[in-house]
């Protein structure tokens, strides 16, 4: 069982450094969900930036941009 043991820890080494990964994706992710809810509360009186922060938070990775989900449409 030498190998067989080694396999097993490197497993779950993996698995805990996919969960610490998971766990920092989570919390990026909702503090970007909380500066997109601030954004959509301001637009009524947008500050000059807003347009800027939305295009950042909108861009794919291949820099296309999509369009912000709507208010109330279904996700």
């Amino acid at each position: 069982g030498g190998k067989e043991g080694e396999l097993a820890a490197e497993v779950t080494e993996l698995k805990l450094h996919v969960e610490n990964l998971e766990r920092e994706r989570d919390f990026y992710y909702s503090k970007l969900r909380e500066v997109e809810v601030m954004c959509q509360s301001k637009e009524q009186d947008p500050p000059p930036f807003l347009q800027e922060v939305l295009a950042i938070l909108y861009r794919m990775d291949d820099d296309e941009e999509f369009q912000a989900p709507q208010e109330g449409a279904a996700q």
